[in-house]
């Protein structure tokens, strides 16, 4: 091993002038730069170069895969997200130390051909993975956090077709194209050049502590990064979903255990959960377009209810619907995991339970929303494949005359209404504004809806036990800047959503106490992850296990104090984006 002394020492006063100005633009913190860290990872760099048989070729490889993976980090200056600096210095440190590693790896095969085979994999992996950041990005002009990696994973192949076809752009494809050159300069300089030489004992020795050293810094940083932290609470998140399933016996014995009367002998209510819709695209709520017909027409009656202040708990389905679908919410400590599911509650309470679904029955991933809907005792999905459904929601209308709906009985709509892409969403005698642009065709996606609830109440309200309706949309959408309901791009318009209640004459007559209250709360502050407590008020299920009044719309005990209202799982407060 020749080391070039003086070259390597100003090579590594370099590094540490580039790495001291990087953590102090991204830290804003020009005190104190150097560390520990940023010493021994900069040496590490000097060290990794002295082992290969072209010190060019390490150059070049390290340069092109370190300066595009920490280009990752800031994008996150551009949205403005805070960073900290300790956080900074772990994320190049363990770029650094993975890249020393990744590059070292196809070099230590002699044979050119299988060099380059293995440095493809190897550095294709590295570099995907950075770009992945990059393309997010692009589409999205935001950090890709954990949220966007759920809603990934828990896509299927029509929705994700439809977002790339929405989202790409010429960004992504220039980005792609530089990838692909950057990618075969390295793949030619690794089959020519490539190669590691060591030419006596301590050479094997050096390499082998450059090697574990490189292993112990990645260990200690790999939790501790930008770069891996989304990835992890997103993979504490689906753990959480696999406990969610794993404890459905457990729930079950707890639920039958307990104490739980119904009021209604035979009962039917249906719960409707709309899909991306914003009461600020509703005419009902204000809108100067004439997007909701039925709406308006039907809030004038004296046993409908239209809610003025309903916003959603996350901006995500998944998120939205395991708090509003069970009895964990934003305001208590309850474990998820161990949460009761609706389906379970009210199956307990004797009623039989219905799910019928347009959206697709399972995605990449199972998730709550899936594990609760199997827990129902009959479940229609429209939907002949594992991806977006081909059909328009008011194909459900003609399902519902094949499900008996007599005795005590609760059936769960979910509904695809507004989701991208809008155009999907209604069909063409139904676009009564132009399609010119992204707002027209969002509202023909809310008036369709507006027909087929009309269509759903029409029908159900001709069953003689019919006793409430209760519509609430899972999140709203930004339409006007097109940037659907993500939040990393949170925006206040993806939190207001329509939460309306339409009972029958007999449900009034019987529920005198109920109906005056919720007709007294029409105004009230009101969070999705609230649909739980006040379904079952609203079906007059009793229950002593954790039942909280404050958290019950039906409750006079209601808490409607503005300052606890939260959204994004607690992270926003609701008075402030009112």
């Amino acid at each position: 091993m020749q080391i070039n002394v003086k070259r390597n020492i100003i090579i590594y006063f370099f590094l540490m002038a580039v790495c001291a100005f990087f953590i102090s633009y991204l830290s804003e913190n020009k005190v104190n730069a150097f560390t520990v860290k940023v010493f021994a990872v900069n040496m590490l760099i000097v060290l990794g170069s002295c082992f290969y048989r072209v010190q060019r070729f390490y150059w070049l490889t390290f340069s092109v895969l370190s300066v595009f993976v920490l280009s990752v980090l800031c994008l996150r200056e551009f949205p403005d997200i805070d960073m900290a600096r300790n956080n900074i210095i772990n994320s190049i440190s363990l770029v650094i130390c993975v890249i020393n590693l990744m590059v070292m790896l196809p070099n230590f095969i002699s044979n050119k051909y299988w060099r380059v085979i293995i440095a493809i994999s190897t550095w294709g992996c590295t570099l995907f993975g950075a770009a992945l950041f990059w393309i997010y990005y692009f589409s999205e002009k935001t950090w890709l956090g954990h949220d966007a990696i759920l809603a990934i994973m828990q896509t299927n192949s029509g929705e994700a077709g439809s977002y790339i076809q929405t989202h790409i752009n010429g960004y992504i494809l220039l980005l792609l194209l530089i990838l692909f050159i950057a990618f075969f300069i390295l793949c030619r300089a690794v089959y020519y050049d490539g190669g590691i030489v060591l030419r006596n004992k301590l050479s094997l020795v050096m390499l082998c502590i450059f090697i574990i050293l490189n292993l112990l810094v990645v260990g200690y940083t790999h939790n501790k990064n930008y770069y891996l932290e989304p990835f992890w609470d997103a993979y504490k998140i689906l753990k959480e979903y696999k406990q969610f399933r794993a404890s459905s016996d457990m729930r079950n014995v707890m639920i039958n255990k307990s104490e739980i009367l119904s009021d209604d002998k035979d009962g039917l209510y249906v719960l409707v959960i709309g899909e991306s819709q914003t009461r600020a695209h509703m005419s009902a709520y204000g809108y100067d377009r004439q997007t909701t017909p039925w709406l308006n027409t039907i809030s004038q009656d004296e046993n409908t209810l239209v809610f003025t202040n309903a916003f959603s708990c996350h901006t995500h389905t998944v998120p939205v619907l395991s708090y509003a679908l069970t009895e964990k919410n934003q305001y208590n400590d309850v474990d998820a995991t161990q949460a009761a599911s609706l389906v379970e509650m009210v199956k307990a309470a004797g009623y039989k339970v219905v799910w019928l679904s347009n959206q697709a029955q399972y995605g990449v991933y199972e998730t709550p929303t899936s594990v609760i809907a199997d827990a129902a005792d009959e479940k229609i999905f429209i939907s002949d494949r594992v991806g977006s459904s081909r059909y328009y929601d008011g194909a459900l209308i003609n399902v519902l005359n094949d499900i008996n709906m007599t005795g005590k009985t609760l059936l769960i709509v979910h509904l695809m209404d507004c989701h991208v892409d809008y155009v999907d969403r209604y069909p063409s005698e139904m676009s009564v504004f132009s399609e010119d642009n992204n707002v027209d065709v969002y509202d023909n996606a809310v008036f369709y809806n507006d027909v087929v609830m009309k269509k759903l109440y029409e029908n159900i309200m001709s069953h003689s036990n019919f006793r409430a309706m209760v519509y609430f949309s899972d999140h709203g959408e930004d339409v006007e800047d097109n940037l659907g309901h993500n939040s990393g791009n949170f925006k206040p318009v993806m939190a207001k959503i329509p939460l309306y209640m339409i009972f029958s004459p007999t449900y009034v007559q019987k529920n005198g106490e109920i109906y005056r209250q919720l007709l007294k709360a029409k105004e009230n502050m009101f969070t999705n992850d609230l649909i739980y407590n006040a379904l079952l008020g609203v079906m007059g299920i009793h229950y002593r296990v954790n039942y909280e009044p404050w958290n019950d719309l039906t409750s006079s005990d209601y808490d409607n104090n503005e300052e606890r209202f939260l959204t994004l799982h607690g992270k926003v407060m609701i008075k402030d984006i009112k």
